[in-house]
């Protein structure tokens, strides 16, 4: 089985009427439909888990963040999260199954607030990400 993450925050700005008199129906620079997208290449897992309300050790020294939400992906018995998120950044998610190629696609919609990335793989309000040290962020 393969999973691809993707990483939404829609544009609570985009104005779907702009679009369709101006721009054939379709966003532009100036209205854009996503004010952020990520996704991750295919990859080959075992399984996944979308694990909410956490304590998540966000390094070796045991500083834990609260109310996390992550996805986890299981590849030749071992666990790795790809993605972690603070809970009141997650609007929703949604998984579809592509039958044929055996994927499954996991959406992850932010809320159109402000959030910091982190590694590449973690999405913070403002305040989870004042509570990591300076000296953690800048190793």
């Amino acid at each position: 089985m393969k999973i691809k993450a993707i990483v939404l925050q829609l544009n609570s700005k985009f104005n779907n009427q702009y679009a369709k008199d101006y721009c054939e129906g379709k966003e532009s620079t100036d209205n854009p439909k996503c004010k952020y997208e990520f996704s991750t290449q295919e990859i080959e897992i075992k399984e996944f888990k979308l694990k909410k309300d956490i304590e998540y050790n966000i390094t070796s020294t045991n500083l834990f963040l609260q109310n996390m939400i992550v996805l986890e992906i299981t590849i030749d018995n071992k666990t790795i999260p790809i993605g972690v998120f603070s809970k009141e950044l997650v609007q929703k998610t949604i998984n579809k199954y592509h039958h044929k190629k055996d994927i499954t696609k996991f959406y992850l919609y932010l809320k159109d607030i402000p959030f910091k990335l982190v590694d590449r793989f973690m999405y913070l309000t403002e305040s989870d990400y004042q509570k990591i040290p300076f000296i953690l962020l800048h190793n």
